[in-house]
C-alpha cells in the first residue's frame, strides 16, 4: 500500500469517527471539521434545494418543468483525494444514469451550491471552489443568507467566471437552471437582512 493511500485511509477513518453534530471533509490532504449549520444556513439550503429539486429533479420532458437532473443535499463526494460535502449539488442525468446505493458519489456534479456561513465562507470561496473546478464542476453558486444574495459562476477554462449576482426578493434565471424563473424571496423567508 502506498504511503499516500495509507494517509488518505487514515484521514477518512478519522472523518467517519466524527460525532454526528460535526461535518468532516478532506480538502487537499487535510481533515477539515465544521459544526452543523445554523438555522439560517439550513433554511436557505433547503429553500434553494427545494425550488431547484421541484423543477429539475425528474426525467426531462415532463410537465411544465424541464427536468433532466438529480438534485441532492449534503451528499458526500469523493473527488480524487478530496472528500467534500456541498450543501446542494446536481448531476445531469445523462452523466449520472442512476443514483447509487452508497454513502458517497465519486462522479463530479455538474452544479454545486454552497450556503455561506461565517465559519465556512472563506473555505467555500477559496479551497472548495478550487477543488470543485479541478474536479470539472461546471457551475458554482454561493448563497449568503445573511446578505440575501446568490452569486453564480460558470467554469471557463482555468477560471470561474462570475455570471451574476442576485439578491433579496428578485426573480432570477440563473444558469444552469435558467429555463425557469427562481423566486429568491422563498429562500430568505423569515430572515432579516444583516445590512
Amino acid at each position: 500500500m502506498s504511503e499516500a493511500l495509507s494517509i488518505h485511509q487514515d484521514l477518512y477513518a478519522q472523518l467517519q469517527a466524527l460525532p454526528e453534530h460535526l461535518t468532516g471533509e478532506i480538502i487537499a490532504g487535510e481533515l477539515v471539521v465544521s459544526p452543523r449549520p445554523a438555522v439560517r444556513h439550513s433554511a436557505a439550503g433547503i429553500g434553494v434545494g427545494a425550488e431547484v429539486w421541484t423543477r429539475f429533479h425528474r426525467r426531462p420532458g415532463g410537465g411544465d418543468s424541464p427536468g433532466g437532473w438529480w438534485i441532492l443535499a449534503e451528499t458526500e463526494l469523493h473527488l480524487g483525494a478530496d472528500v467534500l460535502v456541498p450543501d446542494v449539488a446536481g448531476w445531469k442525468r445523462e452523466k449520472l444514469l442512476a443514483l447509487p446505493d452508497t454513502v458517497a458519489i465519486s462522479v463530479a456534479p455538474d452544479w454545486v451550491c454552497e450556503v455561506l456561513s461565517p465559519s465556512t465562507a472563506s473555505r467555500d470561496k477559496k479551497q472548495k471552489a478550487r477543488r470543485y473546478h479541478a474536479a470539472g464542476v461546471q457551475w458554482y453558486w454561493l448563497v449568503d443568507p445573511r446578505d440575501r444574495t446568490v452569486e453564480a459562476f460558470r467554469r471557463e477554462g482555468d477560471f470561474w467566471v462570475q455570471i451574476g449576482v442576485w439578491s433579496d426578493d428578485e426573480k432570477a434565471r440563473i444558469e444552469p437552471f435558467d429555463a425557469v424563473e427562481l423566486d429568491l424571496s422563498r429562500w430568505w423567508e423569515g430572515m432579516e437582512s444583516s445590512t
